[in-house]
């Protein structure tokens, strides 16, 4: 065979080979999704369901959160350090603590900010008549 012969043979069944292979079609475009502006959580709003995301307390949920923890902490210095013959030594409630306000950290961004000053604040009634008692 010639290469004229050839050449013409090719031009003659390109399109019977390109017939198989189509051109994807364009994607469809997708309705796109507005951001949702999420207000901030009140104090006493619970997380109705698992599966929604966590909660985004407000500014005020946050200032209880934060001084309810304080005067914990605050209660509990005060009582280690005036009351020498305290029951509690700080190398042992120190990490109960710790643990404390992590715990309760869980409870203000996953369940409520209502459930998250119950804890300190019996703590520290239980720091501050401790400290009452004197040493």
């Amino acid at each position: 065979m010639n290469p004229a012969t050839i050449a013409l043979i090719l031009l003659t069944s390109l399109p019977l080979i390109a017939q198989d292979q189509s051109i994807p079609d364009a994607p469809v475009p997708q309705p796109t999704q507005k951001a949702t502006v999420h207000t901030p959580d009140a104090f006493f709003s619970f997380r109705s369901d698992w599966r929604k995301p966590p909660l985004h307390p407000n500014k005020r949920s946050w200032a209880i959160f934060l001084g309810a923890h304080a005067a914990l902490y605050t209660g509990f210095a005060y009582d280690l350090r005036h009351t020498h013959q305290a029951r509690e030594e700080m190398h042992s409630e120190l990490p109960v603590m710790f643990a404390l306000s992590g715990f309760d950290f869980v409870a203000f961004k996953f369940f409520s900010p209502a459930m998250s000053v119950e804890l300190p604040a019996y703590a520290l009634v239980h720091y501050s008549l401790d400290a009452a008692k004197g040493p």
